[in-house]
């Protein structure tokens, strides 16, 4: 069962921190590969494009764009794009300084969560959707057509309500 919105989600590993928003299904895919111990968001994301390969392409198009302007700091024009309300479209970015920190704390419709990699920790902040658990199934769509995959989280990750 999908939802039309979207949760707000950053990755945290050793060195950097990505926000980007999630589609309801979104949650449980990460869940489901962060147990699988990658040590960087890009291992992270690369292994979730099995998944929902369309949504992670998008995600990596974005970051790659943002990285593209915003070299030591956030160039103004971005810095517009990044405060404005979230919406389908409102991209992916990098958390690099006061702006995008507090900006990455906005909720999505559905919530935020944190996978921080680093400490092997998922911290549902707030979840208006479908709580994540140590151990579930997910579904996704492939070309239209619905697939299902189950999870379990290892005893070396947190997972704080």
């Amino acid at each position: 069962m999908h939802h039309s919105g979207y949760f707000r989600i950053n990755l945290i590993d050793q060195r950097s921190t990505i926000s980007l928003l999630a589609p309801s299904h979104g949650p449980k895919m990460l869940t489901a590969v962060a147990g699988l111990d990658f040590e960087s968001n890009r291992d992270l994301l690369e292994a979730a494009s099995g998944m929902d390969r369309l949504w992670i392409q998008a995600v990596q198009a974005q970051l790659a764009m943002f990285d593209e302007f915003n070299v030591e700091s956030l160039d103004p024009d971005w810095q517009s794009i990044i405060e404005r309300p979230d919406s389908a479209v409102h991209p992916a970015f990098r958390v690099i300084d006061p702006i995008t920190r507090a900006r990455s704390l906005d909720r999505g419709v559905l919530g935020l969560i944190v996978f921080n990699l680093k400490e092997r920790r998922i911290i549902q902040v707030q979840n208006d959707w479908d709580e994540l658990r140590r151990q579930g199934e997910g579904r996704y769509l492939v070309d239209g057509e619905e697939r299902a995959f189950s999870y379990s989280l290892p005893d070396t990750w947190s997972l704080v309500p």
